[in-house]
């Protein structure tokens, strides 16, 4: 994805997110093309091309952004409390970050939103290092990653019964 500010440009950015995760919902990934995309968010191909290379640069740039979003939340956390980050974790979550995250998971591509060298995930746990004032070394972060996402997915595969609040309580007293 091609970065700018421009209100027209992110409009049309958010129309091709929006086509993309409703089409996503319910046309598996391998059979949606460039055109439905562009049918469903009203607008032409060059507009398209203009901010995205492919469908596969509209999923990994609504990934970035995404979690470029969580992290923006955790950084204007004011806490010291790591219970408060794991509920916000599982809090920010939504229906339609949840619809994609299914659908990954349904075309078997689910290692593309958690990859285990996902530069979010990193920079999150910096900021959680810094706020909380410690460091963790990089096998006890990727075994704590690994931990939470297994959770995390068979929460949302179970329909996210419980609420953030007791996943949190959960998660932080096995931590």
């Amino acid at each position: 994805m091609r970065i700018t500010r421009h209100p027209s440009a992110l409009q049309s950015q958010k129309w091709v997110f929006a086509a993309f995760a409703d089409l996503l919902a319910s046309i598996p990934y391998g059979e949606i093309s460039v055109s439905m995309i562009c049918r469903r968010a009203g607008i032409d191909r060059r507009t398209f091309y203009r901010y995205f290379d492919n469908k596969e640069d509209v999923l990994r740039s609504y990934l970035d952004t995404t979690y470029s979003e969580y992290a923006d939340e955790i950084r204007a956390m004011d806490s010291t409390d790591k219970t408060e980050y794991v509920q916000r974790f599982f809090s920010f979550w939504n229906e339609e970050h949840v619809a994609i995250i299914n659908a990954l998971r349904r075309d078997g591509l689910l290692h593309l939103a958690f990859a285990s060298d996902n530069r979010y995930f990193m920079e999150v746990e910096d900021i959680l290092a810094e706020k909380l004032g410690r460091t963790v070394d990089r096998y006890a972060r990727l075994f704590c990653d690994g931990g939470l996402i297994s959770v995390f997915l068979a929460w949302i595969a179970d329909g996210r019964v419980e609420p953030p609040e007791e996943m949190a309580a959960l998660l932080t007293k096995m931590l």
